[in-house]
C-alpha cells in the first residue's frame, strides 16, 4: 500500500473528481450510504397495543454497512393514538433487540398525557450506533403504552425509518 500526500486536489478538467465504480473513498464525517422505508398510507386503521407489549411498527429497513467502524444514524417515526394509557414509550430495535428502554421505561421517546384525553401524536425517535459488522442488519421502531393500552395508526400518519451510514 502507498500513501499519496497532497495539499490540494483539483479536477484535470471541469470541477468533478470521479472515483471509479467498485472503488471506495472514505471521508470521515461524510455519508457513505442512505436507506429508507416509507410505509404507504392505508386509511383510518388502528392496531391496539396492550400494556406491557413492545409492538414493532411495520416499517423496517436493512442496511449492509461498508465499514465495521461506520456510525449508523437512525431516524424513525410513526403516528400513535393514546386513549386508555397515560402515555407511550418508543425506541429502536436492531435485529429484533431493543437498543434502549423497554416496557419499564428508559426509552428514546416518552409522551405523557392524562387518561381523560384522546391524543394523536407523531412519535419520532433518533439514535446512532457503530456498525460493528459489514453484514446486513435491520432496524425498526417499537412502541409500548404506559399504564393502559394505546394504538398504532396504520393509515393517516406517516410511518418511516431512515438510516445514514457515516464514515468515521
Amino acid at each position: 500500500m502507498s500513501t499519496l500526500r497532497v495539499d490540494n486536489l483539483s479536477a484535470r478538467s471541469g470541477n468533478t473528481i470521479s472515483v471509479p465504480s467498485g472503488t471506495s473513498l472514505y471521508v470521515p464525517g461524510h455519508v457513505i450510504q442512505y436507506v429508507e422505508y416509507n410505509k404507504p398510507l392505508s386509511g383510518d386503521n388502528y392496531t391496539v397495543i396492550s400494556n406491557g407489549t413492545l409492538y414493532d411498527i411495520p416499517a423496517s429497513v436493512s442496511i449492509t454497512p461498508k465499514s465495521t467502524n461506520s456510525r449508523l444514524v437512525i431516524h424513525a417515526e410513526c403516528q400513535i393514538r393514546i386513549q386508555e394509557a397515560d402515555g407511550l414509550y418508543s425506541g429502536i430495535k436492531r435485529d429484533g433487540t431493543a437498543l434502549t428502554g423497554g416496557v419499564n421505561g428508559n426509552a428514546l421517546w416518552f409522551f405523557y398525557k392524562n387518561t381523560l384525553d384522546n391524543h394523536h401524536v407523531q412519535c419520532q425517535v433518533n439514535h446512532s450506533v457503530i456498525a460493528n459488522s459489514t453484514s446486513s442488519t435491520s432496524f425498526n421502531q417499537w412502541i409500548t403504552p404506559y399504564n393502559g393500552s394505546g394504538e398504532y395508526n396504520q393509515g393517516w400518519g406517516l410511518s418511516l425509518i431512515q438510516i445514514w451510514e457515516i464514515a468515521q
